[in-house]
């Protein structure tokens, strides 16, 4: 049995403080209060399933109207999970597939387990530069060419669970939530994966949402909002050759200096 997506709301707040831990990231929790909801509430609290568009900011000024896009305009289920907007490229992840629409909205073409995903039940989306990430309930698919095609990453590559909850990326790197198996977090574009649980700090091990910012990485978990900055690389040493040929050229500077000094004189 599938479990439902959960939604987070956070109240109060307490000054976050980063840590690190040799050999891989730390997770400070933080006494966040915790509000689970269900995705399958509509999008931005309407009543209706199904994606509703509507124009800002300029419709503020007079109130919102919104257009509901159902199966009607190509997605594949009316109960959407998360949505992902480029210019007038728009991506909806719904039960029934990935609906990707490149005209605003108007129409959508779906993308199912025929087009690689793990699952047709597709928990969240994100989009970076021409990568599609898409969070399945079979694991995340990685599409290069616009989700014609996908190359789906499961517990195999390093993640802890096959129910992905929600995905973000920046460059290379990608985080992956997933139903109590943790956070997936790669460097090689999802060829593997490394995984962090209670056992780094996160307060559970159910993460529904995930985002990072700079060096900085954010895990929404069942236990709490768990925190945590990538270590920086410390240098390696210098290689044998490399302080010779350095301490070589040290002493012939001196040597330029303190013969450029005599001359002076």
């Amino acid at each position: 049995m599938k479990q439902p997506i959960p939604s987070i709301a956070a109240v109060g707040r307490r000054t976050p403080r980063l840590d690190t831990q040799a050999g891989g990231l730390r997770f400070i929790k933080l006494n966040f209060f915790i509000f689970m909801t269900s995705y399958r509430t509509a999008l931005l609290a309407t009543a209706a399933t199904a994606l509703s568009l509507a124009a800002t900011p300029a419709a503020l000024a007079n109130g919102l109207t919104f257009t509901n896009y159902t199966t009607a305009s190509g997605l594949g289920d009316n109960s959407v999970n998360g949505v992902y907007a480029s210019g007038s490229n728009i991506y909806a992840a719904t039960y029934g597939g990935l609906g990707i629409s490149t005209d605003g909205g108007i129409s959508f073409t779906n993308y199912t387990t025929a087009n690689g995903l793990g699952d047709d039940y597709v928990s969240g989306v994100y989009v970076s530069g021409s990568n599609i990430y898409a969070a399945t309930y079979g694991g995340l698919g990685i599409s290069t060419n616009g989700g014609s095609s996908f190359t789906n990453y499961t517990t195999a590559n390093g993640l802890g669970n096959n129910n992905v909850f929600g995905v973000y990326a920046s460059g290379s790197n990608i985080y992956a939530a997933t139903y109590s198996g943790g956070l997936g977090i790669s460097t090689n574009g999802g060829s593997s994966f490394t995984n962090y649980t209670t056992a780094n700090g996160l307060g559970g091990d159910i993460v529904p949402g995930v985002y990072a910012s700079g060096s900085n990485i954010y895990a929404a978990t069942n236990g709490g909002l768990g925190i945590a900055s990538e270590p920086t690389p410390v240098p390696g040493p210098l290689p044998v050759a490399g302080a010779a040929a350095a301490f070589g050229f040290s002493r012939k500077l001196r040597r330029r200096l303190r013969a450029a000094a005599g001359t002076s004189c």
